[in-house]
């Protein structure tokens, strides 16, 4: 989630340096074949990665990127009014709180009680007021994290594994996982490293909100792409 928020962040400038041309023109605003490739490229990212998360938002971030620029001639476009308005919504959303929230809607994993977590977690993060606060929230994610790993670590799992991994080596047994699951070299990477990034998390307090939010990001980030993956 941390990715698609850097993403979300510089399609942002790009959207706010336009809107602000469109307002300002009764013309149509030229945009450089640069910043096309640019912005497409960044709509290409944020599709691969909200995927995990949100097939339908995937969809709509595809749709955009189809059809918000329209070609004038050789290198020149301007933009199709009803596409951009639509990215405007679309990155407000990313970057809101409620998105962070509905995170628990579009992931509905086979397992109630990782369910039950995934929504207790990200309530509770938005109502934290102190370090030891973040701390508490901080442990509830170290303890989806260990959840999740358990609930996918089958004995087929294991058996291809080839080593003996320990019940609390989350990072061990999710690898193991993905390793003998996925066959999609794009949802490898990214899981590998959400792993990364969530696993040194889950070993040190969350006494910052800086910290407990890129703990809560990673976390849940990975029970969609376990979700994801396990379904498949």
């Amino acid at each position: 989630m941390k990715d698609i928020l850097k993403n979300a962040q510089e399609l942002r400038r790009f959207y706010d340096y336009y809107r602000a041309q469109l307002n300002g023109s009764r013309n149509p605003v030229i945009v450089p074949s640069g910043d096309v490739s640019l912005i497409q490229r960044h709509l290409d990212q944020l599709r691969q990665k909200t995927r995990f998360i949100s097939p339908t938002m995937s969809a709509e971030l595809a749709d955009i990127r189809q059809y918000l620029f329209v070609a004038q001639g050789p290198g020149i476009y301007i933009f199709n009014i009803s596409k951009f308005g639509a990215l405007g919504v679309v990155l407000r959303y990313l970057q809101s709180e409620e998105f962070t929230c509905d995170i628990a809607r579009y992931i509905r994993t086979p397992w109630q009680d990782i369910n039950d977590a995934i929504k207790k977690l990200l309530i509770d993060a938005n109502c934290v007021d102190t370090r030891i606060d973040y701390n508490q929230v901080g442990v509830a994610a170290r303890e989806l994290f260990i959840m999740l790993a358990q609930k996918v670590y089958s004995p087929e799992v294991k058996q291809a594994a080839g080593r003996t991994i320990s019940s609390s080596d989350a990072k061990g047994m999710l690898e193991a996982f993905f390793a003998y699951k996925s066959t999609d070299a794009d949802v490898k990477r990214y899981a590998k490293e959400t792993i990364k990034l969530a696993e040194p998390l889950t070993h040190t307090k969350s006494e910052k909100e800086e910290k407990m939010k890129t703990l809560i990001m990673a976390v849940v980030c990975l029970a969609g792409i376990v979700n994801t993956v396990y379904k498949s």
